[in-house]
């Protein structure tokens, strides 16, 4: 993004040797995770054991907020399906051959999620924690156009997902289950309209899941916001 700054001296060099050294490396970023679900939604999963992350916010307060996940701390790298677009680093040659979709998505959301997805099936995609950033926020996330993006792209993409890192032991039912609630609950704090609400909730089939039907009330009431 360009409301970011490198706390990392030599950053540059320090992509550049990462490249030189993986052949098989093909995107670095500083946040995403091992398993991409089904639900529509972001890049966070909300288990720790998937999810990456070295960033740290500074909003209009100038109050910071470290945020950081590593599956395996002491870690330098950790290998991921899908990456946050506040920082993305490929080689020319993979972004040649691998680009977003641009006629699916329209606006200024889900190219982060599409570009790492396809660069994934084609090549390594990492998580560096050896790069510190700064990124100075608006606090506005998730809105109208995201989910609607989101709900495009997933549908685009419903016959791939979920999918995660090879080699990871995992019961996806139980996955989807707690990511759709993390995200239900996550969403109630954003200002999307009423419609869109609605729209998420049937593409999620919320009557199969009665344990998330205690969020759905102050989901679709708070911040109730139209376009």
């Amino acid at each position: 993004h360009e409301d970011v700054l490198f706390q990392t001296k030599n950053w540059g060099v320090k992509i550049i040797e990462s490249f030189k050294n993986d052949n098989s490396l093909g995107l670095i970023g500083i946040a995403g995770s091992k398993y991409k679900s089904k639900t529509p939604s972001g890049w966070y999963s909300g288990f720790p054991e998937l999810d990456c992350c070295n960033i740290t916010h500074l909003n209009n307060d100038n109050q910071k907020q470290s945020i950081y996940f590593n599956p395996s701390p002491g870690s330098q790298t950790q290998r991921v399906i899908v990456l946050d677009g506040v920082f993305l680093c490929c080689p020319r040659d993979v972004w040649e051959v691998t680009r977003f979709d641009d006629i699916l998505l329209k606006d200024f959301h889900l190219y982060d999620l599409d570009f790492s997805f396809r660069v994934a099936e084609k090549y390594k995609v990492i998580v560096t924690f050896g790069i510190d950033i700064i990124h100075i926020t608006k606090g506005m996330h998730y809105g109208n156009k995201w989910l609607e993006s989101t709900l495009v792209w997933h549908k685009e993409m419903k016959k791939k997902l979920p999918v995660y890192i090879p080699g990871i032991n995992l019961r996806t039912r139980k996955l989807e289950k707690k990511i759709l609630q993390t995200w239900l609950i996550r969403l109630k704090h954003e200002k999307i309209n009423f419609h869109n609400k609605l729209n998420w909730l049937c593409n999620i089939k919320i009557w199969a899941h009665i344990a998330a039907w205690p969020f759905v009330f102050l989901f679709l009431v708070k911040n109730n916001f139209k376009k």
